[in-house]
Formats: C-alpha cells, sequence, structure tokens
C-alpha cells in the first residue's frame, strides 16, 4: 500500500506502483490468423485515487513502413475476456 505524501504527484506516485508492486490484474494479447506476430500483456495495478493504471506492452504491432499499415494504435478494455459476441 502507498501512502501518499504532500510533496507527491500522480507521477511520482505511478512510478512507485509500477516499480514496488505486483499487478492486482494480468490480460494476455495474441493476435489472430490476421496478425500472429502480434502478442504482450496489460497489467492492471489499483492506485490510492480509487483508479486503476494500465501499462500495455504489445508486440507485432504493424509497422507504418509495410503496406497498408498505419501509426494509429488504440486499445479497448472488455470486462470480460470473452469477446466472441
Amino acid at each position: 500500500m502507498i501512502i501518499l505524501a504532500v510533496n507527491q504527484t500522480p507521477r511520482t506516485i505511478f512510478t512507485e506502483i509500477l516499480k514496488d508492486n505486483r499487478p492486482d490484474a494480468i490480460a494476455w494479447v495474441r493476435g489472430d490468423t490476421l496478425a500472429s506476430q502480434l502478442g504482450g500483456s496489460v497489467k492492471f495495478y489499483l492506485t490510492p485515487y480509487g483508479g486503476v493504471l494500465v501499462e500495455a506492452e504489445i508486440f507485432g504491432l504493424p509497422n507504418i513502413n509495410i503496406q497498408n499499415s498505419s501509426d494509429f494504435y488504440a486499445m479497448h478494455i472488455h470486462e470480460f475476456g470473452d469477446c466472441s459476441e
């Protein structure tokens, strides 16, 4: 548990959370047949502000130098892992 000090900012708090704590949840990312090289993890940490700090490390994203690729990436999060519907 992190105790807030008067001179701490969200940045210093988040740095301490990432450095000193285990994530409260982890989601594994994997691509489908069209992006089989895609993979990584997303880690979720509770914050003393009542929110969630999200750390994502994704590999195999399309390269802008490849035809039909983009340098724009977005992420959305589902409450449950089943995205079949």
